[in-house]
Order: C-alpha cells, then sequence, then structure tokens
C-alpha cells in the first residue's frame, strides 16, 4: 500500500511550505500554479550520453523535484528533497547506486547561479567533465555534500524539470523582480597535464603490465563569477574559484626481474598484493 509522503522546504523562522505528493518514491509532485510568477528567471539545460545506468537516475531524480515551490527565504536541499538515492526507490547502479544524480545538480546549480538566487552550500565536481561548463559543476551525495540554495527574493519560486534520454533541464520560474544577473567566466590556469603513473602489482609476472585507468581530463584552476541587480541596483557579486585534479593514466607493472617478489611463486605474489590492496583499503578508511 501506497502511503502519503511530503516535502517539507524549510524556511525562515521555522516557517515551512509543505505540498503532499503521490504516494510512490520518484513520481513527480504535483505542479503548484501561481498566477504572476510564471517568468522563467533561471534556466539551464546538460545533456549526456543515452542508453547509460545513469540516465534512468537523472529522470527519476528530476521527476521528484519537478514542482517544488520555494517561499520567500526559503531554503532548498538537494539531499533532503531526494533523500538517500536506494534501489527500493528506483535508483540503480551506475555504477554506485545513484550515480547520476550530479548531472542534476549541476543543472540545477546553473540555473540558481543564473536566477541570481543566494547559494549556500555548493562543492564542485573533483575531476573536469567536458559535458559540464568549466567551473559551474557541482557534485552530491548522501550524507554531504549537498547542494543548497536560499530563495531571497520575495516572490516564490516553482523548480519545473525535464529530463530526456539525453538531456535534463532545469527552469526557475517566479516573477521578474527587475533581476538581472550577468555572469562571467575566466581562462583555465595552472594547467597540469596527465601523466602515467606505474604501481608495481605482485600478483603479474616480471615484464607484463596493465592499464588499469586511461587519462582523462587535465588539472586547472578557473575562476567563475556573477553580478546580481535588481532594478539596475546592485545587490551583490560572487566569485567561485575552483581547482580541479588531472586525471592520470594508471599502469599496474609486474615486478623487476630478479626482485624478491619476483623470485615467490605466483600465488605468494598473488597474496602479496591482496594484503597491499586490504592495507590501503583500511587507510583510506581511517585517514
Amino acid at each position: 500500500m501506497n502511503r502519503n509522503r511530503k516535502l517539507v522546504i524549510w524556511a525562515a523562522a521555522a516557517v515551512a511550505l509543505v505540498l503532499p505528493s503521490s504516494g510512490s518514491p520518484g513520481v513527480a509532485l504535483p505542479t503548484v500554479e501561481l498566477p504572476g510568477h510564471d517568468s522563467v528567471v533561471g534556466r539551464f539545460t546538460t545533456r549526456f550520453p543515452c542508453c547509460q545506468p545513469r540516465v534512468g537516475n537523472i529522470a527519476l531524480a528530476a521527476r521528484t523535484v519537478d514542482g517544488t515551490v520555494v517561499p520567500p527565504e526559503g531554503f532548498f536541499s538537494l539531499n533532503d528533497a531526494l533523500g538517500e538515492r536506494t534501489e527500493a526507490k528506483g535508483y540503480r547502479p551506475a555504477p554506485t547506486v545513484g550515480g547520476g544524480v550530479g548531472q542534476l545538480a549541476t543543472t540545477l546549480y546553473n540555473a540558481v547561479f543564473r536566477g541570481g538566487l543566494q547559494l549556500i552550500a555548493h562543492t564542485s565536481q573533483p575531476v573536469f567533465a567536458r559535458r559540464y561548463p568549466a567551473g559551474r559543476d557541482a557534485t552530491v551525495s548522501w550524507g554531504g555534500p549537498d547542494l543548497v540554495f536560499r530563495n531571497d527574493w520575495p516572490a516564490p519560486l516553482t523548480i519545473r524539470t525535464r529530463a530526456t534520454g539525453t538531456s535534463v533541464t532545469v527552469r526557475l520560474l517566479s516573477r521578474p523582480l527587475g533581476r538581472d544577473v550577468r555572469t562571467w567566466s575566466g581562462r583555465r590556469r595552472a594547467v597540469v597535464r596527465p601523466s602515467t603513473v606505474r604501481i608495481v602489482n605482485p600478483a603479474l609476472v616480471p615484464g607484463a603490465a596493465r592499464v588499469v585507468q586511461q587519462a582523462g581530463a587535465p588539472g586547472f584552476t578557473i575562476v567563475s563569477g556573477r553580478s546580481v541587480y535588481e532594478h539596475g541596483i546592485l545587490r551583490g557579486r560572487q566569485r567561485v574559484h575552483v581547482r580541479y585534479a588531472r586525471v592520470n593514466r594508471i599502469v599496474e607493472v609486474g615486478p623487476r626481474q630478479g626482485s624478491l617478489l619476483a623470485l615467490l611463486p605466483a600465488q605468494a605474489r598473488a597474496l602479496v598484493s591482496l594484503l597491499e590492496r586490504v592495507v590501503l583499503a583500511a587507510l583510506k578508511a581511517n585517514p
């Protein structure tokens, strides 16, 4: 049996706007018609290849937030709106369960950035993805990081989303209120090209090599910003500094000929390799 659920958009002074939704997770929230509040104040579209598992996750997340209304002085949290991404809700492994939600986060972030709304919490992607504008992407994960913004304009804001097999679009509807947002992006600086990193894998025979990761995007720093005006009067400026890490080519190689590891039998080398991986995993889990 389906249960009624509610999406709460937290607001100033402990005032919350509560919208009922249909019972099934992932079903779009009902559109709230707000006469006179139907001007597009922020809009953005991102694109992606079709037919991958992440595409279904993007569509599910987009349907979940579609129709959400954020009141004046209210806050919107993407993690709060979506909840934990689980297979029970319909999210698929891509490769982690819910993979692809960052695509919606990036699209929403850019719509909010262009809409002149106050950004409260935002984290960029760790590496540059060519499908997003440089310096203007976002990542989210259950438990953090999150994407949070505040509707600091004196009119309700409705989030409308539309996902296809190759794109997702976010439109923010409200009253114009004389808002004018001018955005800019700087040049890429401190560019670091990918290199090849070789890691000894005792499980391989001497002289063997195996590519485990191809080289990807370079690392670089970029600054972007915006100026927000209301009826020609400057409300505020914002600069966003982002540093992307490079994606190196990683090659596993066998131990050197004549080394102690090379003299061990294959099963012993495999055991050493397994122990190394266990130790590395423990160090990552307990930094």
